[in-house]
């Protein structure tokens, strides 16, 4: 615990929230006292890996003469992960995040208002912002450091909780999640549509890849990623087909180009450990988004097979991979009519094209993401060295059985 607004640690290395006090006073209220509060790591080893993410419990009081109330938030901070600190651009990362938190999403909000949407229908994807910044020098402007902070509820608190990572969402949860998944995505097109000038300088801010990633680095991680899931012999028969994707799997490292008229701002990074839920006596009763830092200008379609095949449990990827692609388009269509767009050129062919072709860019992604999903955390996991001890390490039966699945899949639908 600590006085006057900052929060220290007794351990060398660890990341340290400052000046929560002067965070709060932009964002919150300026006359606001933060009298102490105490932080901690909020997710265990393994389930994050772009960034810190520190469990705030902040004692505050409104002014000097309110009583004392209690704030539990959640600070997202720069990652210590050495292969994170190499390949990851802090700046273009956090910048991004508090344009969606400050800009963006209120910008949707602002375009179902103007339609006629009612305030408590309005889309509410969003924890509650308490701020965000760079840093706390005037002098280095738009540039992150140690300080860059991005501020927000704990969900936590309100009982949201996310899925298991490696066994993937079911049928019920999944459906609800690309439900939202395709509000987003439509009304990121909408914006398009009815405030070009906004939606392009939104396109400045969220189109820069946070990735220091060469690309001849990224095809031999998934050259070895390749090799090692064809030593499963349901999978070696396709390695062809495999290896001629490599010179279209770096899209998710670099903006791709994309074209009419399926262009909007997806998410980049749609996965379990990023949906979260609120449910109440089994039935979901809210949903939530977080991390945007992999946001990117694409094809809405781009998300798709990666939350599928990435976040869904076996059985339904095998059972309802169908139902959840119309509950995504129906649901696109309905958004943009909502808004009063015109819906003519978002044909179902033109959907299952795009989704063809984004099938092809993403499946190289999806399979190099769920070795992290379906990776079994231990002592032996050195966060510092996420190439050797991740994606170097040899493929586990739940790896290469959800490889397999998605695989079969991709060839089933004729996207590779």
């Amino acid at each position: 615990m600590s006085l006057g607004g900052s929060a220290t640690y007794l351990q060398e290395g660890e990341v340290v929230l400052r000046d929560l006090q002067g965070l709060l006073r932009k964002f919150l209220d300026e006359q606001v006292i933060v009298v102490n509060f105490t932080t901690s790591t909020l997710l265990p080893k393994g389930e994050n890996y772009g960034s810190t993410i520190l469990k705030v419990e902040a004692v505050i009081k409104r002014s000097k003469e309110s009583s004392e109330e209690n704030l539990s938030l959640v600070a997202k901070m720069i990652s210590l992960i050495e292969f994170q600190k190499i390949h990851l651009n802090n700046t273009s990362s956090f910048m991004k995040e508090i344009y969606v938190f400050e800009k963006l999403i209120p910008s949707y909000r602002a375009l179902e208002k103007e339609s006629g949407i009612k305030d408590k229908d309005l889309f509410d994807i969003l924890p509650k912002y308490y701020g965000g910044r760079l840093n706390r020098n005037q002098e280095l402007l738009n540039e992150a450091d140690e300080d860059a902070v991005l501020l927000m509820e704990n969900l936590k608190v309100r009982h949201f909780h996310s899925m298991n990572r490696q066994q993937g969402l079911d049928y019920y949860h999944a459906k609800q999640a690309i439900d939202q998944l395709a509000r987003f995505h439509a009304l990121g097109r909408a914006l398009k549509y009815k405030n070009p000038a906004f939606f392009e300088e939104a396109t400045k801010i969220i189109n820069v890849s946070p990735f220091k990633m060469s690309t001849n680095e990224f095809n031999d991680i998934v050259q070895h990623l390749i090799n090692m899931i064809c030593t499963d012999s349901r999978i070696a028969k396709y390695k062809d087909r495999l290896q001629n994707l490599i010179d279209i799997g770096c899209n998710f490292i670099t903006p791709s180009e994309i074209s009419e008229p399926w262009i909007t701002f997806a998410h980049g990074d749609f996965w379990v450990n990023n949906i979260m839920f609120q449910e109440e006596s089994s039935n979901i009763k809210n949903i939530k988004f977080v991390d945007f830092q992999l946001m990117k200008l694409s094809s809405p379609l781009n998300d798709i097979p990666y939350f599928i095949c990435g976040s869904v449990d076996i059985n339904t990827i095998n059972e309802h991979f169908d139902d959840l692609l119309d509950t995504y388009y129906t649901k696109f269509i309905k958004v943009l009519n909502s808004v009063h767009c015109d819906v003519s050129p978002f044909t179902r062919k033109t959907f299952d094209e795009n989704l063809k072709l984004q099938g092809q860019a993403e499946l190289l992604h999806c399979l190099l993401a769920v070795k992290f999903f379906t990776i079994e955390i231990s002592n032996e996991l050195n966060l510092d060295d996420l190439k050797s001890s991740i994606i170097m390490k040899d493929a586990s039966n739940l790896f290469l059985d959800r490889s397999y699945t998605i695989i079969s899949k991709f060839i089933e639908k004729e996207w590779i």
